[in-house]
This record gives C-alpha cells, structure tokens and sequence, in this order.
C-alpha cells in the first residue's frame, strides 16, 4: 500500500507540474500585481523588523494578511523581478496543497483511492487556474496550505483527543487565517465531518446525539472565536478601504438573486468548465424579481434530494454543505468589489462537490452505502470503478486547463479573453484599454474605454481613463473636459485633480495647475503623481528649488517612479548637479529601460558634463533599443568623437 500511495502521490505533483510548468516563463500582470509585489515599497525592501511590523498592520488592498506580505517579500528576496520564480512559489505550493488533502481526507475516511481521485480533481480543476497562475492569489494557495493541513490535524485529533492535538489545530488554522480570511467557515465544516465521515456523532439517536453535539460545538468555541475576529478585522480593513459596497449601490434583493444565479453558475462550470474569465461583472442595473427564482429551485431541489438521502449517503449532504457553507462569506451577501462571483472563491469550496461526485460514483458502481467505521480498513476495493473514473475525468479536463492556464501569460492575453467570453464587462474593457494604452495603442485603447463608459455611463473610471488617451494624443482641451466631468460627480477623485493639474501646466496655466495639484494632495498627502505634476509646474514657473522637492517626495513615495526620476534628473543636470542628475537618470532608465525622454536627457547631461566616451557609450546604448535621440547631440557627439581625444 505504501508503494501505491508514493505512485500516486508523484503522480498528482506530476500532473500539476504538467499543467502549470508553462507559468514559470510567464510575466505579471496589471491586475492587483503591481499593488501587491511591483509597486509595493515594503514587499521589495525583504523580510526585516519594519517590514515585518507593516506587515501586522497594513490595510493594503484592502485586506489584512500578514503571512501573505511575508511570503511575497521572501519571493522578492529570492526572485526579484524575475515573474517566473513567484509563479514557481505558486505552483509549488498547490502540489503540496493536493498532496495534504490526499493526506487529510485519507485519515478522515480511511478510503485511499476516493481521496486520490478527489485530490487528483482539485489537482487539474479548471476553476483552481486562477487560484494558481495568478501571483497576487498567492493568499488563497497559502491560506489552504495552512487550511488542509489543520484538517489532516483535527483527524489525527478525532482519533485520540488530546490537548497538544488540539493546540496544533488552533495553531495551523490561525495561520490559515493570517493568510486569507477565507477559511472562517471551517469550524462548521468540522462539526460536518464529526457526523461523516468521523461517526462522532449519531443523529439516529436524538438523546445521545444532542448530548455530543453540545459538547462538540463546546469544541470548536477557540476555533469559532479566531474565526469571528478575523472576519471582524477583515469587515473592518474592507469597510475602510471603501472596498464593501454600499446597500444603495448593491440593494439587498440584488445581492440575494446574484448568489443564488453564482451558486448555479459555480455548479455549472465545475461540469461544464467554459468561458471562465478573470472578472464577472455584476449586472448594470438591478434585475427583475424573477431573475434568481430558477436559481432558488434548483439550489432547493438538490437540498432536498441530499437530505433525503441522508441515512445511506451521508457523504451527499456533508459534500453539498461543504459547497454551500464554505462560498457564504464570499457569496455576494456582503458585496466586496464589483464582481459577481470569481473562479478563485472556488479554491476550497468544491472540494465538496468532488467528495459527492466520488463517493456518489463508488456508490452508484457496487450499490452499496459508503459508510465508515472508526475500523475501516485504510485500502479501497474500488481502485477499477475509480480508475476508469478518473481516466475519463482526467482527459476531459486537463486539455481544458491547460487552455485556461495559458491566458495569464500576459496582462493582454488575460485582459482580451475576458472582453471575449463575458458580456457588459466594463471593468475588462477599461483594463484591456490600459494594456493598449501601455503598449502605445491610443486609438485602440480610446475605443475600449469608450465601450466601458457606454456599458456602464456613470463609470467615472473609464471617463477620466478617456482623458488619459487625449492627454497623450495631445488633444489636451479634449481631455480637461473629461476630467472635469469626472469632478463634477466625485469632487474627492485625486488622480482627476492631478490628471487636471498635469493638462492645465502644458497649457501653461501655472497657476490652476500648482491649485489642481495641490487640491489632489489636500486629499491624498501621499499622492506620488500630484507631487510631480506639482514638480512640473514649479519648474516650469521658475521654481527650482519648489520642483526638486516634490520631485522628491514623489520618489520617496514611491521607488519606482521612472517618470518623477527623469524630471529631477532633467532639472539637476540644468542647474549643472551632472552626478546627481546622472544617477537619477540611470535609476529610471534602470526601472524602465528604452525610456525615450531618459536616454535623451542622460546623453544630454553627460555631453554638458564633457563626458563625452560615455554619452557615446549611452547613445549606442539607445540606438541599440530602438531609441529615437535628438540629433544635434547625435551629430555633435559623433563629431566630437572623430577627432583625436585631445582635441573633444
């Protein structure tokens, strides 16, 4: 048996290395990437004691995990900006994952083929793609690390009670939480598994029963306890951060009929495992009171099928509440963002539908009822109805993940698929037109931003996103006046007052910029992009001193900032700083190499520095990436060059 289990084991690390092994040549993607990892100062600074006590405390996207940060710093330390060795973490950490539910549901019900096959599902599942293939869904990889092995744990403590038994499931489930608070329903999901597959409880003898029961509920009181403050924290973190939406933009009755229609949809892409898309945008408008009834019945009449057939398919009722139970705090009843329902919720949850499906098929081949003792054997006679089984569901779905794995290769790829697959997915328009925007696509990306604001017109995003694209096609009266539109509806939006401070300084109205942008930092003191918009206007209005200093503060915002790096590099080498400016210069070409407006004003400060070799050295540099450098530093440089040394 023990040859077996190490097959198959190396067998489902095989197949997810399979599946997922392409991730490593992937790149990020703009889509929570750069918040979490490529613009987050405390994640590429490592693990240390201050980045480690920010960890502790940080609301950033608006969630509180602090395992979480730790790992992605220890990524950065280990990978840096190589994407390929934070895809490995992840992928690494899902064969482990499929290996300790093997391992947990193994102890649990004493079957091993079932819980191979029930692994080996949760191993090639489609809907786990983005769970896996998304770096900054590291929380949810994590989080179940922590979460299955706290289940392996409770049944070594259901088999012989024990404090320290106990005190090592607290332990590995407070982890799980410090990580994602997704697995705050596990408490009741252990009650589930006390009646099956565990027998801890009987409920065929009311008197009996109601007395275990009691005393385990009594049980589970720690682990209730860390569940309700991390969901207390967590409500708190996305209250604050203006992530929960609000009952007026989300009525009740809305948010009732979406979680109906998402437990279907989720039901029907675990068989039918099409179109899946990174984002499902909630509906425009609030639908009709019809629209969640079909969902109702369908949910009711599995409920009542399953109940009915609890006394000789227990498995039935404990995996269809596994699958109910776990999606509640991520159902839509609270409404957190925009979307509807998100493939990567589904992590954990379907584990239950493939307990049903698996023990359901063992049962349906020897019909016979799938129960267990606290002496069932540790071997399964089912291995042939199993395999078949398995082989089947195997070649179905790995030739369909292997295609869903592929459309996170890039921030285009992904962003394109979903404007596919979905309808009225403005928040998918708006991101493909970014990709486009990014890549120098103005036209193209105006069109998309202009398609998000008719799915959606009130969407202040995609119209100041409108005038982003203007901005750049230098239609700049064009753009202000969607800026100010965007104003009209949301007074407090920064990026707009900043984004309007920026147009209004190449129109050379000093004045109104320096009030925009200053307007923008009354209501964010750490807004990097006023601060060098407010930089520009000061230097161009003569104010050296004022310039360089909010050029500063963008930087020490943030690191990253190639663009505030070229405008103090610019404006030290103008008031002859040629090694200060020369560093900040290299700096920005360092974050953001071919930057055209960088090489020039690089060449430029090292040729009025008379470092004539090495702005030589730079312009070859440039010409090399395709760069367009002015060409009278060209001619001159070149000029210069051809003449014997003493003489430059």
């Amino acid at each position: 048996m023990r040859h077996r289990y190490l097959a198959i084991s190396v067998a489902l690390v095989a197949l997810v290395l399979a599946l997922y092994y392409r991730t490593i040549h992937f790149d990020f993607v703009s889509w929570d990437d750069s918040d979490y990892i490529l613009q987050n100062p405390h994640v590429r600074e490592g693990i240390g004691a201050e980045t480690l006590k920010w960890a502790f405390v940080s609301t950033r996207a608006a969630n509180w995990h602090p395992l979480t940060w730790m790992s992605h710093m220890l990524d950065w330390r280990l990978y840096g900006l190589r994407a390929g060795g934070h895809h490995a973490t992840n992928v690494i950490l899902h064969a482990v994952n499929t290996l300790l539910l093997l391992a947990g549901l193994r102890r649990l019900t004493g079957r091993f083929y079932e819980s191979a096959f029930v692994a080996a599902l949760f191993a090639i599942h489609p809907l786990h793609v983005e769970s896996v293939a998304w770096v900054s869904e590291r929380k949810d990889v994590l989080s179940s690390l922590f979460g299955f092995a706290a289940l392996a744990a409770y049944a070594r403590y259901a088999e012989s009670p024990g404090w320290r038994r106990y005190l090592t499931v607290l332990v590995l489930y407070a982890g799980s939480l410090l990580c994602k608070p997704m697995w705050v329903t596990l408490p009741f999901l252990l009650l589930l598994l006390d009646w099956w597959p565990l027998g801890r409880v009987d409920l065929a003898e009311p008197g009996k029963s109601r007395r275990l029961l009691g005393r385990l509920v009594l049980e589970k009181v720690p682990l209730l306890a860390l569940a309700a403050a991390s969901s207390l924290v967590t409500f708190w973190v996305q209250r604050i951060s203006g992530a929960m939406a609000t009952t007026i933009q989300v009525p009740p009755r809305m948010r009732l009929q979406d979680a109906l229609v998402s437990y279907v949809d989720y039901l029907r892409q675990t068989f039918w495992p099409t179109n899946l898309s990174y984002f499902y945008p909630l509906p425009v408008r609030v639908p009709p009171l019809t629209f969640g009834l079909p969902s109702l019945a369908i949910l009711v009449a599995i409920t009542v099928a399953v109940l009915r057939a609890r006394q000789r398919h227990p498995y039935l009722v404990v995996g269809w509440l596994w699958f109910l139970g776990t999606l509640v705090p991520v159902i839509g009843l609270v409404q957190v963002g925009s979307q509807i329902r998100a493939d990567r919720y589904t992590y954990m949850p379907l584990i239950g539908i493939f307990i049903m499906v698996t023990w359901g098929a063992l049962a349906f081949v020897s019909r016979k009822p799938a129960r267990r003792s606290k002496k069932a054997p540790a071997q399964s006679s089912s291995f042939g109805a199993l395999g078949v089984v398995a082989v089947l569901a195997v070649a179905a779905l790995v030739p369909v993940t292997w295609a869903q794995v592929g459309y996170w290769r890039d921030t285009t790829t992904l962003f394109e698929r979903a404007i596919r697959v979905t309808r009225d997915n403005d928040l998918a328009e708006t991101n493909y037109g970014w990709a486009m925007m990014n890549e120098g696509r103005l036209d193209e990306a105006l069109v998309h931003f202009k398609e998000a604001l008719r799915i959606r017109p009130t969407g202040l995003n995609a119209r100041f996103d409108i005038g982003q694209v203007l901005m750049r096609k230098g239609q700049v009266e064009e753009a202000l006046g969607h800026y100010r539109a965007v104003l009209e509806s949301k007074p407090n939006y920064a990026d707009a007052h900043s984004e309007l401070g920026a147009g209004l300084a190449r129109l050379a109205r000093l004045d109104e910029a320096i009030e925009e942008c200053r307007k923008a930092l009354e209501i964010n003191p750490r807004h990097a992009g006023a601060y060098n918009n407010l930089g520009v206007a000061l230097a161009m209005r003569g104010d050296t001193a004022g310039a360089m200093e909010n050029y500063r503060k963008a930087i020490e915002l943030n690191q990253d900032y190639s663009e505030a790096r070229n405008n103090l590099g610019a404006l030290l080498a103008r008031t002859g700083r040629f090694d200060e400016a020369v560093a900040e210069l290299r700096m920005a070409l360092r974050i953001q190499p071919g930057y055209v407006s960088a090489c020039n004003n690089l060449v430029r400060a090292l040729y009025l520095d008379r470092k004539y070799p090495e702005a030589w050295r730079e312009v070859k540099r440039c010409e090399e990436k395709g760069v367009d450098l002015e060409p009278r530093f060209v001619a001159d440089l070149t000029a210069r060059m051809a003449r014997p040394e003493g003489d430059r």
